[in-house]
């Protein structure tokens, strides 16, 4: 019986959960915005090399495109507790690769306020997001 316990409490960390994420684009035409879905380890502080796969949308008036845009990246995953600046918690996933085409990603979940997630691109364009759990 001992040794079920033990397996049972050395087992435990497998069980990590995967919270899913998806940002949306919000109808304003003024900004330029990104959608995607995406996944991440609850129990993970950093992600590598890690796909993702996102809509872009500049800010052009009503004939607006979307386009899609893939990234390969690496960067640290960081769990703020909810207290003075938010009731709940909320996640930051960041990534700075300054030789990138996009050197900047900054994936926040979970914050009340829209539009906190960003991409900058290397010519200065910024992409804005609203990401929540699933």
């Amino acid at each position: 019986m001992k040794f079920f316990a033990i397996a049972i409490l050395i087992s435990l960390p497998v069980f990590a959960k995967t919270v899913d994420v998806e940002c949306v684009m919000r109808e304003q035409a003024y900004r330029n915005q990104f959608s995607i879905s995406f996944s991440f380890d609850d129990e993970a502080t950093t992600f590598e090399d890690q796909s993702f796969d996102f809509k872009v949308r500049k800010n052009t008036g009503r004939d607006a495109e979307t386009t899609d845009l893939n990234l390969v990246r690496s960067g640290t995953i960081k769990v703020f507790p909810g207290g003075d600046l938010t009731r709940n918690p909320y996640t930051i996933l960041t990534s700075i690769d300054k030789d990138a085409d996009v050197p900047y990603m900054n994936l926040v979940v979970d914050f009340p306020q829209n539009y906190t997630s960003t991409l900058r691109f290397k010519d200065g364009w910024t992409f804005a997001g609203t990401c929540k759990t699933k």
